[in-house]
C-alpha cells in the first residue's frame, strides 16, 4: 500500500496573510506612518505643556 499521494499546493492571497498574522497586529504602511506622526505630534504637544505648567508652578 505505498501509494503516492500528490501534494496539493494551496494558494492563498497575499492580504489575507498580512491581515491575520500570528502574533502581534498588522498595521498597513499608510497607516503606520500617520501613527508615527501622531505620536510626534502628542510628544512635542506633551513637552511644550510641561514647559508651560514648570513656568507657572515656579514662579515666585
Amino acid at each position: 500500500m505505498n501509494l503516492k499521494t500528490k501534494q496539493r499546493h494551496y494558494r492563498v492571497a497575499q492580504k489575507e496573510i498580512e491581515q491575520a498574522p500570528n502574533k502581534g497586529v498588522f498595521i498597513e504602511n499608510d497607516k503606520k506612518q500617520l501613527y508615527t506622526i501622531f505620536a510626534g505630534v502628542i510628544l512635542v504637544f506633551t513637552f511644550i505643556q510641561g514647559l508651560v505648567i514648570g513656568y507657572f508652578i515656579g514662579r515666585d
